[in-house]
């Protein structure tokens, strides 16, 4: 009934078995080496019996094997009966917990040469590997698997368990830590793979412990870095056995993770064996390397690795198949991902402008797409199970709008969209999934950068379905959304049909103006509002009502720390007051807006200050609002910014300067402050832009038209004016009517013809008059010598520069020119006839016959008065010059 132990502890025995099985534990510890073999031998065929491995535990059997295979006198057929023995017992989870001290021996049984021994030891440390909470405690048992795998010639199952074990370990994350530092870890798995290539089971087990010992990401770097494991991962893929296929796929989705191996992994080799596993009779094998490929694709580089192959056409037709089926959706799904992805490429998506099926199969698909489910205590897992077939629609979407993101495929999307019926896309507007939202948004407005596109665009279901967005959306949780509406509307405004119809949304951008913080969305709407201005009410009405709109968000805009800001509202400004009106000026100079375009006059970026000065130049163009400018002492700031190191900033500043002194009220103000001093000595810097001479000289025509200033000229030294004169000769008709003006306007002043009637002077201000083929600055001259020729002593001089010349060929040509050029000559020549000599030369040049062909044909009063005081000067001029008079006809003349 009761056997007893060598430790004197009787064991109550109820059955004949268990008397036998304590039997047997009793000869465990015999002293004879062959009782001993014959009792493990005994105890690992009992532990294959589930129904007594549960007794052996209880009888503490793992003790007494470990105990007698650490036994010196047991040979090598002894300590492998140990592992077997062992390895039974193990298979029983509820006795793991036994094992845990006496693992050191187990691992010593790993570590034996006997192939015998290796198998039945890795077969224990297997079994133990399946609970969990052995992971840890069998850390110490990886190199001794790692040294069978390695070892020459193991039995071929020996190599099977290690491999299946240490798959079983490398799911523990810390293990698999350990296993990625043991770096002859990497070279046993290359080495099974180029050896055991045929023996399936092997590979098999392999491929579960790559995969688990990849979901690390420590390993991703050391796998794709190892050429030989990529070559061999590779040669999976095409494997005869599709499970072989299909974890070797999932090797790679794993490694492929990470960018850091993308260099690695984008190899001809590695591609074509992925295209091949694109095309696998297996589904999971087609959606692993979709998966992978989907991985890649975040490196572009390796897009066009992807599209030389063709494997963009052999995902396409997976797409083509129905959704709903469990086999295909989650390829169907990945498919999509990949298109999207490579469709992200601004270089790649070039590539797709002609591809028509592909942009047919994804409206296909979108156009089908299921209504999206929402289930607010769904899981992430769930979700994405009940959401695949909508999800794979929204890429579909996403890829469409970055395919409409190239304008070669402008064509093939909106031919095929037509085809298709834009509205039908339309139902994406109302989707409760945000994001399908900011993807048909985004793929409108791609669309609407092409303006050939805006017919169809501006279609009212397209465009009222946007508006519709814009006035339900909040700010809060579709900003996205509104930047998208807000970008496409800024595409339309072409000229000013489009800008009247988007001003219909006027009430709704200015509920944004407030509420938008963001800098790119300030200035999408000040660009918006800057477009718009196309439209010349739309300008009056800004400043009409100046106070809900303009006002507040010019001054807020302004106010921004950011840069880009401010530079999109002063230019929404500027085009406001490039309608020169009163009604636009004048609200504008009147409102706290004035100065801030002031103060930002002088910012240190060269963008704003440059556009502040535009369109203060744009202003001063208008007469009333001059009184008011006065009021901020502005020549003061003018005559700063002249000399400021921004060259555009100096440009508009003189031209501002120029607009400013056209106006009397002004013009006070520049003689206060001796603006005009300032501009003669710019207009004595060679070094400025040909934009800022025509600048100096146009202000300084402008301010000399007072009478003070022109005074003022009198004390110039030759040297500036010569310089002015200099610049005139630039083929440049701008710079040479203002230059005349300014000549015209100084010389009014009697005492300032003494810096003009120097001889090489009037040769090169009548040089300039006869090289001038515009009307104006023909007139300016003429205007000019008339006013030089006022003073009799400047007769001779204004001979001997050859002025007679100028007169004959402007007189010949008379027909051509206007009546004020006319009367300017004959001025002119009245003044210049008072003088004998100059008598003489005219009647010389045969001046008489044009003079009566002139008198005949002018019918202007004015002009006949001042021929006939002309005739009266040249026939009245002694006796020789009365003889020549009646020669030329000058009588004949008169008579008619």
């Amino acid at each position: 009934n009761y056997s007893t132990r060598p430790d004197g502890q009787r064991i109550i025995c109820t059955h004949k078995g268990e008397l036998a099985l304590a039997a047997v534990m009793h000869l465990l510890e015999s002293n004879d080496a062959n009782t001993a073999r014959y009792a493990v031998i005994c105890t690992g065929n009992i532990a294959s019996n589930g129904t007594f491995r549960h007794k052996l535990l209880e009888n503490e059997a793992v003790q007494a094997v470990v105990k007698l295979s650490r036994r010196n006198d047991m040979g090598m057929m002894t300590k492998a009966s140990c592992a077997f023995a062992l390895a039974n017992i193990a298979v029983e989870k509820t006795g793991h917990v036994d094992f845990i001290p006496h693992l050191p021996s187990v691992f010593d049984l790993c570590d034996n040469v006997d192939k015998y021994c290796q198998k039945y030891a890795a077969l224990c440390v297997q079994n133990l590997s399946t609970n969990p909470r052995m992971w840890r405690p069998l850390r110490g048992s990886i190199k001794s698997l790692a040294n069978i795998m390695l070892s020459e010639n193991p039995h071929i199952e020996a190599k099977i368990h290690s491999t299946a074990a240490i798959a079983n370990l490398a799911v523990d994350d810390s293990n698999k830590e350990y296993m990625i530092a043991q770096c002859g870890l990497l070279d046993a798995i290359v080495k099974i793979l180029i050896q055991d290539r045929s023996i399936s089971k092997v590979i098999i087990e392999m491929c579960a412990f790559m995969k688990n010992l990849t979901a690390h990401s420590l390993s991703h770097i050391r796998f794709a870095q190892t050429d030989q494991m990529m070559i061999e991962l590779s040669k999976l893929l095409t494997h005869e056995l599709l499970d072989i296929q299909f974890m070797a796929g999932n090797v790679f989705v794993n490694i492929s993770a990470s960018q850091g191996t993308h260099p690695n992994l984008a190899r001809g080799y590695v591609i074509d064996a992925l295209k091949a596993a694109v095309l696998s009779p297996d589904h999971g094998v087609r959606v692993a390397a979709v998966r992978t490929l989907c991985n890649l694709a975040v490196s572009h580089y390796v897009h066009d690795m992807i599209i030389d192959r063709k494997i963009l056409d052999d995902v396409i037709v997976y797409l083509n198949e129905l959704a709903g089926h469990t086999v295909t959706d989650a390829y169907r799904f990945f498919s999509a991902v990949l298109v999207a992805s490579l469709s992200g490429n601004k270089t790649v998506v070039k590539r797709f402008a002609r591809r028509g099926n592909l942009m047919r199969t994804l409206l296909n698909v979108i156009v089908k797409m299921p209504e999206y489910r929402e289930g607010k205590m769904m899981s992430a897992k769930e979700w994405h199970s009940t959401n695949l077939g909508f999800e794979t629609g929204r890429y579909c979407i996403l890829a469409v709008a970055n395919i409409a993101s190239s304008t070669n495929a402008h064509y093939m999307v909106m031919s095929e969209l037509n085809y298709l019926g834009i509205h039908k896309i339309l139902k994406l507007a109302k989707s409760k999934d945000h994001e399908t939202v900011v993807y048909f948004s985004l793929l409108i407005v791609n669309l609407s950068h092409n303006r050939k596109n805006h017919g169809s665009l501006l279609q009212d279901s397209v465009y009222d379905t946007m508006m519709l967005m814009l006035q339900e959306r909040s700010l809060k949780n579709s900003l996205l959304i509104i930047r998208n509406i807000l970008s496409y509307m800024s595409n339309l405004i072409v000229d000013v049909d489009t800008a009247r119809k988007v001003a219909r949304e006027l009430d709704g951008l200015k509920r944004l103006c407030h509420q938008m913080k963001m800098p790119q969305d300030r200035c999408k709407l000040a660009e918006i509002l800057e477009k718009m201005c196309v439209d010349k009410d739309m300008r009056r009405n800004l400043v009409k009502n100046k106070n809900e709109l303009l006002e507040p968000m010019f001054q807020m805009y302004m106010a921004s720390s950011n840069i880009d800001t401010v530079r999109s509202t002063i230019r929404l400004m500027a085009a406001i007051v490039e309608l020169w009106e009163d009604e636009i000026h004048l609200p504008i100079v009147n409102s706290m807006m004035m100065p801030t375009i002031l103060h930002f006059c002088e910012s240190e970026d060269e963008f704003v200050a440059s556009w502040c000065l535009y369109t203060l130049t744009l202003i001063s163009r208008t007469r009333a609002v001059i009184p008011y400018m006065n009021n901020f002492n502005i020549g003061k700031l003018l005559g700063k910014l002249i000399y400021s190191p921004m060259r555009q900033v100096r440009e508009y500043a003189l031209e501002t300067v120029g607009n400013y002194a056209y106006h009397d009220e002004a013009n006070v103000d520049i003689v206060e402050i001796n603006l005009i001093k300032l501009l003669l000595q710019v207009a004595g810097d060679h070094n400025r832009s040909r934009a800022e001479k025509v600048g100096t000289v146009y202000a300084l025509a402008n301010a000399l038209s007072h009478i003070e200033n022109a005074r003022y000229m009198a004390p110039i030294a030759m040297m500036v004016f010569r310089s002015l004169l200099e610049m005139y000769f630039q083929d440049d008709p701008q710079v040479q009517r203002y230059a005349a003006r300014m000549v015209a306007n100084a010389s009014v002043v009697l005492y300032n013809n003494m810096n003009f009637t120097e001889t090489q002077t009037l040769i090169q201000l009548v040089n300039m008059a006869k090289h001038s083929n515009d009307l104006l600055t023909k007139t300016l001259f003429l205007a000019s010598f008339h006013s030089i020729s006022l003073d009799l002593r400047n007769a001779k001089k204004m001979l001997m520069a050859n002025i007679t010349t100028l007169i004959f060929e402007v007189m010949s040509q008379v027909s051509s020119f206007e009546r004020i050029v006319l009367l300017d000559t004959c001025k002119l020549l009245f003044n210049l006839s008072l003088s004998r000599e100059v008598n003489d030369n005219l009647c010389q040049l045969d001046i008489i016959p044009i003079l009566r062909r002139v008198l005949i044909e002018t019918s202007d009063v004015p002009t006949r008065v001042i021929m006939a005081q002309l005739m009266s000067s040249l026939g009245c001029d002694g006796a020789r010059m009365t003889k020549l008079f009646i020669e030329k006809g000058g009588l004949d003349t008169l008579m008619r």
